[in-house]
């Protein structure tokens, strides 16, 4: 839940800097330079409150998949029958194909 609430606020935070920057072009056209400075200066901390906000969500994270890589990833009971001594375990599942044999020796060269 923290992370979740950490990023509505990052995005909350963000669209409101949006806002006030479209807002502050809006404003100079039309002459009014303190309002447009005191925007500026909001603009600012908006952007600097969003940052520390990304630092603390990108934390989050780390912290959220260091946790996740210490569960252990167990197959099913079904999934995956036993047999009783290794000969008797059924493969359901492999990858590639495995070679018993000597690796093969290069071409011999064709008289160059």
């Amino acid at each position: 839940m923290k992370k979740r609430e950490n990023q509505v606020k990052l995005d909350a935070t963000l669209s409101e800097a949006n806002k006030i920057a479209k807002t502050i072009g809006e404003i100079i056209k039309s002459g009014k330079q303190d309002q447009a400075t005191q925007l500026k200066e909001r603009s600012v901390t908006l952007k600097a409150e969003a940052k520390t906000m990304a630092n603390d969500l990108e934390l989050l994270n780390n912290e959220i998949n260091s946790l996740l890589l210490q569960i252990p990833n167990i197959p099913g009971g079904d999934q995956v029958p036993q047999g009783k001594t290794a000969e008797d375990n059924e493969i359901v599942f492999s990858f590639g194909k495995y070679r018993l044999s000597p690796p093969l020796q290069p071409y011999p060269p064709t008289g160059i």
